[in-house]
Parts: structure tokens; sequence; C-alpha cells
């Protein structure tokens, strides 16, 4: 037979399938009683019946939905990350080959106005 999920009422693992009349069977938790309503004519259907959670069951689809959005978000967060290093690398490059040949570029006088700017507040 399967496993047993801990009852859903109380969390109890005290749980057991029986015979209870005419050889139908049904889940039940010793601890608190709760039991479903529907018989079963098997062991192994009143396991189904035991475990079968709706709206757990949802749930758990539902975050494994999520959790691939994430991996999907995380996945496009690292390749613009990668496009954005590459891009400021070129341009740190570019500017340092311009320094050398004596000129000056947008990206080179936008950084030293905010260097700059910011020996004169301290």
């Amino acid at each position: 037979m399967s496993k047993l999920k801990p009852c859903e009422k109380c969390g109890s693992s005290n749980v057991s399938v029986g015979v209870f009349s005419d050889a139908l069977y049904r889940g039940l938790c010793q601890d608190c009683g709760h039991g479903y309503e529907n018989w079963e004519y098997s062991g192994e259907e009143a396991i189904k019946a035991w475990n079968t959670r709706p709206i757990e069951d949802e749930l758990r689809k539902q975050l494994a939905e999520k959790d691939a959005e994430i991996a999907k978000f995380r996945a496009e967060n690292e390749k613009l990350r990668s496009m954005l290093f590459g891009y400021v690398n070129n341009e740190c490059n570019r500017i340092e080959n311009n320094r050398g040949r004596g000129r000056d570029c947008a990206c080179q006088k936008k950084s030293l106005k905010k260097t700059a700017s910011a020996e004169e507040r301290q």
C-alpha cells in the first residue's frame, strides 16, 4: 500500500485505512477522528481518496509555475547584466583609447563632471 499523508485537519500522522462494513474502506485519523465520507471498494482507492488534496495540489502547481517564471526572469536578468557589462567595458576601452589620442568623449566629460561635483561637495 502507498503511504498516507498526515491528517489535513489536525496534521497527525496517526492515520490509517480500515475496513468498516461490507468490505468498504475509508481513511481515518486516529487522533481527531476526521475521515472522508466516501467509502471505497479497495484499500488503494481509499488511500488515493485520503491523499487527494485539491487545494494543496493547486497551490503546489501554482508554486511550480512561479518557480519557473522566477528562473526565466533570473536567466533574462543574467543576460541583460552580461550585455550591460559588455557595453560598459567597451565604453571604458573607448575612453581609454581616446585619452591616449588626446580626444575627449561625452562619456569622459560626464564622468569628469560627476567626479568634480563630488569633490566640491566634500
